[in-house]
C-alpha cells in the first residue's frame, strides 16, 4: 500500500506544482473561460509525502548498513 500512497502523493504533487500552473497560464494566454481548478490541502500532502520519503531513506540506510536481514 505504501507504493500506492507514493504514487498518489507524487501525482498530486505534480498536479499542484506542474500541471495546474501550466493550465492556468495557457487559459490566460488564449483567453479561454474554464471552471476553477481544484486545489489540494498541501500541508496534509506534504506531511504524508515527507513521511514516506523519510521512511524510504531510513530503509535504504538499514539495507546499506546490513541491519535488516
Amino acid at each position: 500500500w505504501r507504493v500506492c500512497v507514493g504514487w498518489v502523493c507524487g501525482l498530486a504533487f505534480e498536479y499542484h506544482f506542474v500541471l495546474q500552473p501550466f493550465v492556468v497560464f495557457a487559459v490566460d494566454v488564449f483567453g479561454v473561460e474554464i471552471a476553477t481548478l481544484p486545489e489540494f490541502d498541501m500541508s496534509t500532502l506534504m506531511t504524508v509525502l515527507g513521511g514516506l520519503l523519510g521512511l524510504g531513506s531510513l530503509r535504504t540506510y538499514e539495507k546499506k548498513t546490513g541491519v535488516s536481514k
